[in-house]
């Protein structure tokens, strides 16, 4: 999903860094591990981190890159909207079908999923993951290092504790 949500936007993908996969994903060539992004990245290179629901490991090598001085892209599809007036982090990707409305901060390396719906002045906190059709009422605080399943229904007002995992399909008050 990385992968279109950056072509999107026409911006070009050379490779991947996966320690674990074969030769290609998606028809790009695999460059290394890990632990190799800060030998080859160049000065004004932009990594971004294509991890989803794995919050911890996504966590990880998001500081990974932070510490060697390597630049963490956003990536914002071309058919998400985002209002003007809400503010996104570092590394942090929306997927095709979001809306963001205004007021909303939405803190580095956070995910929000294809078709999430992110009403005003809520607050989305570090490492954490908005899956596929979560709807988030006005004023809604998410905590670090959340995980919000698939359907969530956060009413106004609403609070998620940091590092809480919610089940799909729920209605948070």
């Amino acid at each position: 999903m990385l992968v279109s949500n950056l072509t999107s936007q026409s911006i070009e993908v050379h490779g991947f860094f996966d320690a674990s996969a074969e030769a290609f994903i998606d028809g790009l060539p695999i460059v290394g591990p890990d632990e190799h992004f800060s030998k080859i990245c160049d000065e004004g290179d932009v990594i971004h981190v294509g991890v989803g629901a794995a919050i911890q490991v996504r966590a990880k090598i998001f500081d990974k890159i932070i510490a060697a001085g390597i630049n963490v892209g956003s990536a914002r599809h071309k058919f998400a909207i985002i209002d003007d007036n809400s503010t996104l982090g570092e590394g942090v990707q929306v997927m095709a079908g979001a809306v963001i409305q205004p007021r909303t901060t939405i803190h580095d390396n956070v995910v929000i999923n294809t078709g999430a719906l992110i009403d005003h002045d809520c607050l989305i906190g570090k490492n954490s993951f908005i899956s596929p059709g979560v709807i988030m009422c006005g004023g809604v605080t998410i905590g670090e290092n959340v995980f919000i399943g698939a359907g969530v229904k956060l009413l106004p007002g609403a609070e998620v504790a940091a590092s809480s995992f919610v089940n799909a399909g729920q209605i948070i008050k």
